[in-house]
């Protein structure tokens, strides 16, 4: 990093989800902060301080450069607070599962379950009805004080929102009408054209409503892919602020990591959260048919997931997994501190994608992808035709098939298995030329060049 810049220039990041949460949404202004000074620009960071996230990570702490100003905003979890249950507002636990948030089965009655589990869902209702747009909406209406009073001490230039959750957007607003200061709103994903945007009637009015005051009132609107933009766009034809910086990867993560070693066998990783539409089913029920057939032995294949597998309370993933008779085949890490997760990466013979199956989600573009880009292992891309795809085969970053097609991707895992026994682990050679916008430093310059053209 380059110490010899002048900072003269002040940016107020606010972003939800920043360490010591972890997962992939963490990255994106994670690395912008590191890097902004780099480009003259000297970033104050508005979060939370979280007491319980599915994805806690200690370890990400250690990439915040020391001396930057982060100003933390507690909140209480919705639900919780609707269910009267405080025991998660404990020590954060990276792992916690369902029968961590509740009595034990034994301390309480079927009847006494039952009532539990109805209150619960009369809270989920309630929330639904109450927290919009999102749960963060008690954070929201902490942060946006403290936004504004970290505006006026440390005498801030320009305001960099970073959503979802999409309340990170309402404190971008409201401290615009109050200060002035330029607003830049960045949305990782869609609001209301996302593809899993559920909400209906009098909700969904108000979250429309949301989303255009926010598109009028921000003098530039950030996304992460042509595709976003495009129905921006569409959705709002005079919406002419609108600029695509993608997500990345940044080359400093990747130094020094040892590779974790496998057993001699065909390893496949995948490193993520894995929820309604994105999951592993298709994927597996093509590998089991393949060990079925003979085609793969069972005792040559073995297959990682690092992350969140089933959310707490769930279990459709690895019901399947026994039910397939998988157990021996699948490893289920859990929630692993980044670098961990990708030694586990560097590691595997295929980096296995799972993109989502819902109409659409072509447009979207995992940032996992931009972290597989840059171990140089294949990759096996199960996501629909879009975004993701054509990054995959236009730098020839290995094999991309509909997700949904269980024929087609034993085709592809059978063709990889079968470089695999050629020693063919390798990557394809890569085009070089346009992999350089894919890197977080140059993202940094690139909204840095941004703000600077505001003031």
């Amino acid at each position: 990093m380059n110490q010899n810049v002048t900072h003269q220039n002040k940016v107020l990041v606010v972003a939800y989800l920043f360490p010591p949460i972890g997962g992939i949404g963490v990255q994106r202004p994670l690395k912008m902060v590191k890097y902004l000074r780099d480009f003259g620009w000297e970033p104050f960071v508005l979060t939370v301080d979280p007491v319980y996230h599915a994805t806690y990570d200690e370890s990400l702490l250690q990439e915040i450069p020391e001396d930057v100003t982060v100003e933390r905003v507690p909140q209480t979890d919705p639900t919780v607070f609707l269910a009267g249950n405080k025991s998660v507002t404990s020590t954060p636990a990276q792992n916690q599962t369902a029968t961590d948030l509740t009595a034990s089965p034994g301390a309480v009655s079927r009847m006494k379950q039952g009532a539990l589990q109805a209150a619960r869902s009369m809270a989920k209702h309630i929330k639904d009805m109450i927290f919009v747009p999102d749960d963060q909406v008690l954070w929201y209406l902490r942060a946006r004080r403290r936004a504004v009073e970290m505006v006026r001490k440390h005498d801030i230039d320009v305001i960099y929102t970073t959503s979802g959750p999409h309340s990170d957007l309402l404190v971008g607003r409201y401290v615009k009408q109050k200060t002035g200061v330029p607003w830049i709103a960045e949305f990782r994903d869609p609001w209301t054209q996302n593809i899993h945007f559920s909400a209906t009637g009098m909700r969904k009015k108000i979250e429309e409503r949301m989303e255009e005051r926010v598109m009028r009132d921000a003098d530039v609107i950030v996304t992460v892919t042509d595709s976003f933009a495009r129905d921006f766009k569409t959705k709002y034809p005079w919406l002419d602020r609108i600029k695509v910086i993608h997500n990345g990867f940044d080359p400093d993560d990747y130094q020094g990591i040892e590779p974790v070693p496998h057993d001699g066998k065909f390893t496949l990783v995948y490193t993520g959260i894995l929820y309604g539409k994105r999951h592993p089913r298709y994927f597996l029920q093509a590998l089991h048919q393949l060990i079925e057939e003979g085609k793969i032995p069972r005792d040559k294949v073995r297959v990682k997931f690092a992350g969140v597998f089933d959310y707490p309370g769930q279990s459709e993933n690895i019901d399947f997994v026994k039910r397939h008779g998988l157990d021996d085949v699948v490893d289920v890490l859990g929630y692993l501190p980044h670098k961990k997760a990708l030694a586990h990466l560097k590691g595997a013979d295929v980096q296995l994608l799972i993109g989502d199956t819902a109409p659409r989600s072509g447009a979207y573009i995992p940032g996992k992808l931009f972290e597989y880009m840059a171990l140089e292992k294949p990759i096996l891309a199960l996501s629909l035709p879009g975004e993701s795809t054509r990054i995959v085969d236009e730098f020839k970053l290995g094999i991309s098939v509909d997700p949904v097609d269980i024929s087609a991707i034993q085709d592809a895992i059978y063709r990889l298995y079968q470089d695999w026994q050629k020693g063919e682990t390798g990557a394809q050679k890569s085009r070089s030329d346009g992999l350089h916008i894919y890197r977080r430093d140059e993202q940094a310059r690139m909204l840095a060049e941004i703000m600077s053209n505001l003031l």
